[in-house]
């Protein structure tokens, strides 16, 4: 049982780990650039 959890663990979690940093760095991307939009338009 803990030899498969173990094996399973982290395949799942290089599959949905890859996934959401992709979609973390994407949003916080679309954050920054929007930041710096907007300190660009007020200067």
């Amino acid at each position: 049982m803990m030899m498969t959890q173990r094996q399973i663990g982290p395949a799942f979690f290089g599959i949905f780990g890859k996934r959401w940093m992709k979609s973390l760095f994407v949003g916080n991307a679309v954050l920054l650039v929007t930041l710096f939009g907007r300190v660009f338009d007020l200067t």
